[in-house]
């Protein structure tokens, strides 16, 4: 019985540090965002069809969707507050990438489309996840390459 105790007793105190701890292993919004944009140029290539990707906050997830408009996948972030967001602007192939609200030719976009042929709208992600804003760029020519733009 004293066993018994201690253990129930060591459960209630590691409980909450466990909490504490899958907390520090949650993914970024700039990573699922990564993650989804993988998962978008392959079911586009897959299916030979254009898809589009583009963000749910209403659930706090990244959809899928193919050319009809019905959804293919839905990638859920480990995003949950009102302020967490993503936006998604898309730039003109003969310009430079510069960060949203410096250039006005970045105009925003409710979804980012990906074609068969491993092209994609070049764009601009503004993303607001636990009181940070990170501006990530995709260059299709690049193989997914995104980075935040140079300050």
């Amino acid at each position: 019985m004293a066993i018994a105790l201690m253990g129930l007793m060591a459960a209630l105190a590691l409980g909450p540090g466990r909490a504490v701890f899958a907390r520090q292993t949650y993914e970024p919004l700039s990573e699922t965002l990564r993650r989804s944009v993988r998962e978008a140029r392959f079911q586009s290539v897959a299916s030979g069809r254009p898809v589009a990707l583009e963000w749910d906050s209403a659930t706090y997830s990244f959809v899928i969707r193919d050319a009809d408009g019905a959804e293919i996948e839905r990638i859920k972030s480990e995003a949950g507050t009102e302020s967490d967001d993503v936006l998604f602007h898309a730039v003109l192939p003969w310009e430079q990438v510069e960060v949203p609200g410096k250039d006005p030719l970045l105009t925003i976009i409710a979804q980012v489309r990906f074609d068969p042929d491993r092209s994609s709208t070049p764009f601009v992600a503004s993303i607001h996840y636990a009181g940070e804003d990170t501006e990530l760029r995709y260059d299709p020519f690049s193989n997914l390459r995104m980075e935040s733009p140079p300050q």
